[in-house]
């Protein structure tokens, strides 16, 4: 899941790049990253963190947070 982040990240293009920067760089909280399971501290943090730093030329405050509900299930 990391890698399609970033890999995504990485394939915008530079209108969205901007677009995007632009946004977090005016936003008053930290950009949420939510995801269905725990990432784990450390390196994962980390290389999401680089990586969107790299990628908006800015450091972008990033929260985590874990979020069961978005695993979807057929009822």
């Amino acid at each position: 899941m990391a890698g399609v982040f970033i890999r995504r990240l990485h394939e915008l293009d530079e209108q969205a790049k901007k677009n995007l920067g632009e946004a977090f760089k005016s936003a008053s909280a930290p950009a949420l990253l939510r995801s269905a399971f725990d990432l784990p501290e450390g390196a994962t943090h980390g290389n999401y963190k680089m990586h969107s730093t790299k990628t908006f030329s800015a450091a972008i405050p990033l929260r985590f947070e874990t979020a069961p509900e978005l695993i979807s299930a057929l009822s």
